[in-house]
């Protein structure tokens, strides 16, 4: 006697295989959202702590007063600038003044500066936005914490450093 194998699926068998597989799926991409999400995040962050570092540095080598500025344009992104306040050689001010990407991942940058309660140095105001300075060849610096954060407000699901 002769049994016949079975040579085909049923339509049960095969919505199960796709029903795993779309799950399967499913958390992969969710992973992979979150990860660059958070990449993103991390790579904005570093941006920000490499502009200061960099207003920093040039403040000590020009011997100029130095201020790192960053604007939010709600979620157009958050635009980043140097200004000084002598001019600077040619070659450095075309490389130091072009315009940046603005950051896409960063919402919110919070800062409160210390310079004017401690020192009494009148700061000027800057809508929507933050200054952290570097003045006077690095007798005076803002002084504060700064949150950079992907959300205005803290909440769930928010990046914040």
């Amino acid at each position: 006697m002769h049994y016949q194998t079975r040579r085909f699926l049923t339509l049960l068998e095969l919505m199960l295989v796709i029903a795993i597989l779309g799950l399967i799926a499913g958390f992969i991409g969710i992973n992979v959202t979150k990860a660059w999400r958070e990449q993103r995040f991390r790579s904005d962050v570093s941006i920000i702590v490499d502009q200061l570092r960099l207003a920093q540095n040039l403040m000590v080598v020009f011997n100029t007063n130095v201020q790192a500025v960053f604007i939010g344009h709600g979620k157009e992104g958050i635009e980043y600038y140097l200004l000084f306040d002598t001019p600077l050689p040619q070659q450095w001010s075309q490389e130091l003044t072009r315009k940046h990407d603005r950051l896409k991942a960063v919402h919110a940058i919070n800062f409160e500066d210390g310079l004017e309660q401690e020192d009494g140095i009148v700061l000027t105001p800057i809508p929507n936005g933050i200054s952290v300075k570097f003045l006077s060849g690095g007798s005076i610096m803002s002084r504060g914490v700064m949150r950079v954060s992907t959300a205005a407000e803290d909440r769930n699901g928010a990046l914040t450093r």
